[in-house]
């Protein structure tokens, strides 16, 4: 389907949730067919070379895959949070898993096979696997363009790139101690998830992300550029100062003061029972340790958290302006102008699930005239916008209360 026939198709063709986040898809031309292949090939040859080792012996791969398993669990607090953080535009959980099985095939693998083969891993570790894990969002963005609408969508899929390159680390790192240091291994991997999954490289990653989010979002040309280059850079250099030299120190210091608000005089232990007090309060130090190495990251971060919420508001308030009659009622559009920061708003005279599928499409209907509006091109006439105006007014027939 090319692109004039794919702005006059009908509005029945975006009922499939696949066909909605591939409008406008260069994967619709045979050039961008061909530039996913491109890219596809680019990455499989360092990702199948470091899946192949790791699989090496097979009857060991088991360990890699529990790892794994584990550091997934422990880091659905994780996903719960960026759900939640997805709250006014929620995609599909399959959108997620997607994303999140791309990641763990192809960030982790090749980041490996680039350190392996680095003349000075020590020195490009940072910046060799902040790029790798923003991968999969670039992917999103440049053959999904609509699933990334700024700043908190970019947040959203670059921490969830860091989620998956964690969670595959940690399998690897576990496969590695497995045979010499048995259960104590194991549970020190474990403690690297941090607060239920919100770590380091998802801290990193989101970062990146909304960089990348900002320049979809801006109109700006120094900031299309300036956004995603700086956020790439503090990362990786946050990433190389915890590699190199600050990890170690802040970790010791993390440890002092663990085992000082437990009331413990660590100056005055044996050196075996303070090595023995390290491991059972690693969890803990690790994340002390991850506020303290990200000083600088996280307070940017959670201003871009902060502001993109103030930008999703503005959209919606914005775009539905000129909605209110069917797609938004007069009281609709009062719950709009009232919405809460944490708090999103009711659909009244409708049940609680009928209500938010409502909120839902009239959300996604402003994000999608912001994005037509970027793209200077007109609301009438497009075919996914008559979409979700069409599912509003489906939704109000069908189950009103």
């Amino acid at each position: 389907m090319n692109d004039q026939q794919k702005r006059t198709a009908s509005a029945a063709d975006y009922s499939r949730p696949l066909d909605r986040a591939l409008y406008d898809s260069p994967l619709h031309t045979r050039r961008g067919k061909f530039a996913l292949l491109a890219v596809a090939a680019i990455m499989l040859y360092p990702a199948l070379h470091s899946w192949i080792s790791w699989l090496t012996p097979l009857r060991d791969s088991w360990m890699l895959f529990s790892g794994a398993a584990l550091g997934f669990l422990g880091s659905l607090p994780a996903l719960v949070l960026l759900r939640y953080l997805d709250r006014r535009q929620p995609e599909s959980w399959w959108y997620y898993m997607a994303v999140l099985l791309l990641a763990a095939l192809f960030t982790t693998a090749p980041a490996a096979f680039v350190n392996h083969y680095s003349l000075m891993p020590l020195l490009t570790v940072g910046f060799s696997e902040e790029f790798w894990k923003a991968l999969p969002l670039l992917l999103v963005v440049f053959f999904a363009p609509t699933l990334v609408n700024g700043v908190r969508d970019g947040i959203i899929y670059g921490a969830l790139g860091g989620l998956a390159f964690d969670v595959v680390e940690i399998g690897n790192y576990i496969l590695r101690v497995s045979n010499h240091e048995g259960i104590d291994g194991f549970i020190f991997q474990l403690g690297r998830l941090g607060f239920g999954g919100v770590e380091n490289h998802v801290i990193w990653s989101a970062l990146v992300g909304g960089g990348i989010g900002m320049a979809v979002q801006s109109n700006d040309r120094r900031t299309k550029i300036l956004a995603p280059l700086g956020a790439y850079l503090l990362a990786s250099l946050t990433h190389e100062f915890q590699d190199v030299l600050g990890g170690a120190l802040l970790g010791m210091a993390a440890m002092y003061v663990v085992l000082l608000l437990k009331g413990i005089d660590v100056l005055s232990l044996e050196p075996k029972k303070a090595e023995e007090l390290s491991r059972a309060n690693m969890a803990d130090t690790l994340r002390i340790e991850t506020i303290l190495v990200n000083l600088v990251v996280l307070p940017i971060l959670l201003r871009l958290l902060w502001t993109s919420g103030d930008y999703e508001r503005q959209v919606v308030r914005e775009e539905l302006s000129d909605e209110v009659g069917e797609v938004i009622t007069p009281a609709e559009y009062e719950g709009v102008r009232d919405e809460k920061r944490f708090r999103l708003r009711r659909v009244p005279g409708y049940s609680a699930g009928v209500g938010r599928a409502i909120r839902n499409a009239q959300n996604n209907l402003a994000f999608h005239k912001r994005y037509l509006k970027r793209k200077n091109r007109p609301v009438d006439g497009d075919p996914l916008a008559a979409y979700f105006r069409a599912e509003v007014l489906r939704l109000r027939r069908g189950t009103a209360a």
